[in-house]
């Protein structure tokens, strides 16, 4: 096969390739799993965050892009379609059930084998498909690139996610932001640890954090499709700055665990009003059914929420 003027020699594959990108029953090029090609590089075409608070997302475009897919760590979803230069705006995303399959002149093993190899890092990623330096036909499809029998399709990869308005909190595989925090909430005398993955477990957790305050602010938009909220209540005491501070959120053995720190004055100054410590996180995993938590100065585990 000649292609730009360069002999390329076909062979049929033996056995079962380890390169993640390589396509089942597909043929060898000059004994690889794959063609490759050195290629200059791309100018950044899109750049996309989180809102804070929020599961929406900010696209902005600096070149103009066919389809943009964001791949949440577990499943896929729709930003936009026919995206023009200097697009800035902010988008919920679409849950899309194909992953990659019907995007661009992918065949349907080539689109199996590029959502594996991203989604096997189960991190968030955008994936944007790229307008070809080439013509296209009547269907949107590229023509004659690298012969007339082969189609191309250039994509950009986004491998990081952060979060408008706040650092990326981020030092392991799971992104997590603070939905609200206060020291005034329902009396209690132990420490207590939820989790809310519908409305009503939310509405019934945002209550008891704002049981002291007559007029409660609105109960916070949650995508429960994509995140989950996790809140820690402590014990309630009488003492003067005793507070809570959440230090970190990471992922462990596929087991999310809060480091939280406890600020518990050595030297108590009783007040007339009783402090009820908490703090609510938004984590950007589904249906959590337990969250560790543990102490940020000691590491000892303190307790866990569990549904």
């Amino acid at each position: 096969m000649t292609i730009d003027e360069i002999n390329y020699e076909l062979n049929e594959a033996q056995g079962k390739s380890e390169d993640p990108l390589a396509i089942v029953a597909s043929l060898k090029v000059n004994g690889r799993d794959y063609l490759q090609k050195v290629l200059e590089p791309i100018a950044v075409p899109i750049e996309v965050s989180r809102q804070q608070f929020s599961s929406d997302l900010h696209l902005k475009s600096s070149a103009a892009t066919q389809n943009v897919i964001y791949f949440d760590g577990q499943k896929w979803f729709d930003l936009a379609s026919n995206v023009e230069d200097a697009f800035d705006t902010v988008i919920s995303p679409r849950q899309r059930l194909s992953a990659l399959t019907g995007l661009g002149s992918l065949s349907d093993a080539e689109a199996n084998s590029l959502a594996t190899y991203i989604s096997a890092e189960g991190k968030p990623s955008i994936i944007a498909l790229l307008y070809p330096d080439t013509p296209m036909d009547t269907e949107g499809m590229p023509v004659k690139a690298w012969g007339n029998d082969y189609h191309l399709n250039r994509f950009y990869i986004q491998k990081n996610l952060p979060v408008e308005g706040t650092p990326m909190i981020k030092s392991s595989d799971v992104f997590w932001d603070m939905l609200a925090l206060g020291n005034n909430a329902a009396a209690s005398n132990s420490d207590v640890f939820g989790i809310a993955v519908n409305e009503e477990e939310l509405l019934s957790l945002w209550n008891r954090a704002h049981a002291k305050n007559l007029n409660p602010p609105t109960v916070p938009q949650i995508d429960f499709e994509r995140e989950s909220v996790f809140v820690v209540f402590l014990n309630s005491k009488q003492i003067e700055n005793y507070s809570l501070e959440v230090t970190d959120v990471r992922l462990e053995d596929d087991e999310v665990y809060v480091d939280i720190r406890i600020n518990d004055p050595a030297v108590t100054v009783i007040t007339q009003n009783e402090l009820s410590p908490w703090a609510m996180l938004r984590i950007l995993k589904p249906d959590l059914a337990v969250v560790w938590v543990r102490s940020a100065t000691s590491g000892n585990l303190i307790g866990a929420a569990r549904r």
